[in-house]
């Protein structure tokens, strides 16, 4: 006797109570699981808690204004801090400049503890930015913006990287002389502000830590300047701190210091020669 065919408007429904008990067993076992780890995890946190430097609510202030939606989810700071810098180099490559500066200011925000971050935003809108936008108003090169025009347009950008890196210093101020340092390097290199750069490498050179180019690039810029006799007196007093901290110096700094206050003591002298017929 043939086997009836099924009828295939019927069909076969999962169990509802099966279902919900299985989500009731996992949600239960997760509890226990995150129960059992509190030991592990509470040391953890309070660590977590007094090293990660605290939130600046005040750095969002630029950011809420232009519509970025932000959420703040303790632990998950670092990863949405790495997504934030991430987007900022796709908008880096499309030289968009406001979404580009928007998302680092982001990553700087959301985990100020990363110096890369930091860093890495003061060079693109101090460098990178001035040259898009007077490119974006060349159109192309159809176009030639005037000189002063240009100038205006990196003096603008150029002060917006030295206002994020004196908040980098004042968040950071163990690293301060590095900011310093590129503060110094940027009103040297795209404002040719040799007077504003001197004072930025001095502050560098005499920080806490003190960073040893730093002196060579104060030197450099007070020579620069018409100023020797000044980088002269500059440079043996700061050989004579360096020798009276009698610090271990194995990459030979010292040397290198007497090495330019040489060099500028020759020029003094050869100055001082009369002319030969």
């Amino acid at each position: 006797m043939p086997r009836p065919k099924p009828n295939p408007r019927q069909r076969t429904r999962p169990h509802l109570f099966t279902g919900r008990l299985r989500v009731a067993i996992a949600c239960f076992l997760l509890f226990l699981w995150s129960w059992a780890l509190d030991p592990v995890s509470l040391p953890a946190s309070r660590w977590q808690a007094a090293n990660q430097p605290a939130f600046q609510a005040a750095s969002f202030e630029g950011i809420i204004g232009q519509g970025v939606l932000l959420g703040i989810f303790g632990g998950f700071r670092s990863i949405m801090a790495d997504f934030a810098w991430l987007r900022s180099y796709i908008h880096w490559g499309r030289h968009d400049r406001a979404s580009c500066e928007t998302f680092m200011r982001t990553a700087t925000a959301l985990d100020p503890g990363n110096i890369l971050f930091w860093t890495g935003a003061i060079d693109r809108i101090g460098y990178d930015m001035p040259r898009w936008e007077i490119d974006e108003r060349e159109h192309g090169g159809q176009l030639q913006v005037d000189k002063a025009v240009q100038a205006q347009i990196t003096r603008e950008h150029v002060e917006r990287a030295l206002n994020l890196a004196a908040q980098g210093a004042k968040q950071h101020p163990q690293h301060a002389s590095d900011f310093w340092m590129r503060s110094g390097h940027l009103c040297r290199l795209k404002l040719r502000n040799y007077e504003q750069a001197a004072l930025f490498f001095k502050r560098a050179a005499e920080g806490d830590p003190p960073l040893w180019f730093a002196s060579l690039s104060y030197v450099n810029a007070l020579c620069e300047l018409g100023r020797e006799v000044e980088a002269r007196l500059w440079l043996r007093e700061e050989i004579k701190r360096r020798q009276a901290r009698n610090t271990p110096d194995p990459q030979d700094i010292l040397g290198i210091l007497k090495e330019r206050l040489e060099e500028l003591e020759k020029q003094r002298f050869n100055l001082s020669l009369p002319p030969t017929l």
